[in-house]
């Protein structure tokens, strides 16, 4: 069912990668970076308070979102680096694009993972201690445990009287949300400074050659 639902972004993903490349000649490459990059924001901004109780279907939303936004933001940002050099320059560019690509990827994995971890076992033992629940080290293991969907955790929760894992389980969810919406509205401050960086963006793509130009080139 997860890879069902994942499937809102990956099958938009597609075509809408070769819609925003004829795009950029009628628009320009700073306004489809902008557009990219607003409905990225917005994807992160409905992320951001998805709960619990939350229907599918706003998560399918939010996927389509950020699919168009990536297929704009990403596809289109190497148009723009590309077209400012020489050909000569291309491979050189290419692969400095790249790199900055790949460690950009690195370190937003490790800083959204890290906020993730954090934020997801402050508010676990915060909700523990709100009913009354301090827990020892051995029972912090565990509960991480559960949080990192370990099996011997699981079977601990199984083993448990039913209330009582129905209360743990509530907790575990709570954690998982709460850490997930504070990754969410990180990464959506992040767009919105995207946003602005795109503004930046200089020049606009190269209107099509009239044929005296091409003749003169």
């Amino acid at each position: 069912m997860t890879g069902a639902i994942f499937l809102a972004y990956t099958v938009p993903f597609i075509p809408r990668s070769t819609v925003a490349g004829r795009t950029v000649r009628p628009w320009g490459v700073r306004r489809c970076m902008v557009v990219g990059m607003i409905s990225l924001a917005f994807s992160f901004a409905v992320f951001a308070f998805i709960s619990p109780t939350t229907g599918v279907l706003i998560v399918i939303g939010g996927l389509i979102l950020h699919s168009v936004g990536q297929a704009y933001a990403y596809n289109i940002s190497t148009t723009a680096a590309m077209d400012m050099v020489s050909e000569q320059k291309a491979g050189e560019v290419s692969g400095l694009v790249s790199s900055v690509r790949m460690m950009a990827i690195v370190f937003g994995v490790a800083i959204t993972g890290a906020l993730f971890k954090i934020l997801e076992k402050n508010k676990m033992f915060e909700l523990f201690a709100a009913v009354g629940r301090q827990l020892t080290n051995a029972e912090r293991s565990e509960v991480k445990g559960l949080l990192s969907g370990s099996v011997t955790a699981q079977a601990k929760l199984a083993a448990l009287a039913p209330s009582a894992a129905r209360e743990v389980q509530r907790i575990v969810l709570d954690s998982f949300v709460h850490a997930l919406n504070g990754v969410m509205i990180l990464c959506l401050v992040l767009s919105i400074l995207g946003i602005g960086s795109a503004l930046l963006v200089r020049g606009k793509y190269p209107a099509a050659l009239t044929a005296s130009e091409q003749k003169q080139v």
